[in-house]
């Protein structure tokens, strides 16, 4: 009985030890694949169904892309399409355009600069994501909470759940969306530009806020901005307003 309990002791004791050298292999994997060039997405969307096709017209003329993307009632022209989602085959030997195509469902598709459509599986944070950006959302970064959640209330601007980049030695950075974006010009007025800034969708910290396990691995003593440093009140001092 006594070794049995040994063991789960230094079990408990060796999963402590081994934490934080994990946290920062963890982040470390995180920049490392951050630091990687990346394709610029020039468009994203979140389809039940999409399809595509060979376009006719490039028999006509080599010059307009060769593929004929369909998502969401719009048509795109594409150089190239890659997938790593599974599809199916739709077959419309009444359409008079083609007689067939590939067909895919609940699908990320992107389209990038390269005019390459790539089909991924879509998950609830990239849905979560492009529903904030097609409702005209902006993603701030905040470092003194209080300042700016009185000016919210006081002004009675709308925004989304705080989310928390905890630090090391008690910093702590959050991160939310301002629901209407017009009310970021009232902000950098009323605030400063010190109070928050405004965070691009290629930013980790943008991607965090729908990723809970990249979240988890953000420390805020490495984000390097200047920021309010004054001392916060509890976070959950304040509760997020929704649009019904």
């Amino acid at each position: 009985m006594f070794t049995l309990i040994a063991i789960v002791f230094l079990g408990i004791l060796l999963i402590e030890l081994f934490r934080p050298l994990y946290r920062k292999v963890e982040k470390l994997s995180h920049k490392i694949k951050s630091s990687i060039p990346r394709r610029a997405i020039m468009l994203e969307l979140a389809c039940k169904e999409a399809v595509f096709h060979f376009n006719k017209k490039h028999l006509e003329d080599p010059t307009i892309p060769m593929w004929v993307v369909k998502a969401k009632g719009k048509t795109y022209y594409v150089d190239h399409v890659r997938s790593i989602v599974p599809f199916s085959t739709k077959e419309t030997p009444d359409n008079s355009h083609t007689k067939g195509a590939i067909k895919f469902k609940d699908v990320l598709v992107e389209i990038d600069d390269s005019n390459v459509a790539l089909f991924k599986p879509l998950t609830s944070q990239d849905l979560s994501r492009i529903r904030a950006k097609e409702n005209g959302y902006v993603r701030i970064l905040i470092s003194y909470k209080k300042k700016v959640m009185d000016f919210l209330q006081e002004h009675d601007i709308k925004f989304t759940p705080f989310k928390t980049i905890h630090g090391s030695c008690g910093t702590s950075y959050y991160i939310c969306d301002i629901m209407n974006k017009n009310d970021i010009v009232m902000m950098q007025l009323g605030l400063g530009n010190s109070a928050f800034r405004v965070l691009q969708e290629n930013e980790t910290y943008y991607k965090a806020y729908d990723d809970p396990s990249l979240l988890a691995t953000l420390d805020a003593d490495d984000i390097d901005y200047d920021l309010d440093d004054e001392d916060d009140e509890d976070e959950d001092d304040y509760e997020s307003v929704y649009e019904n």
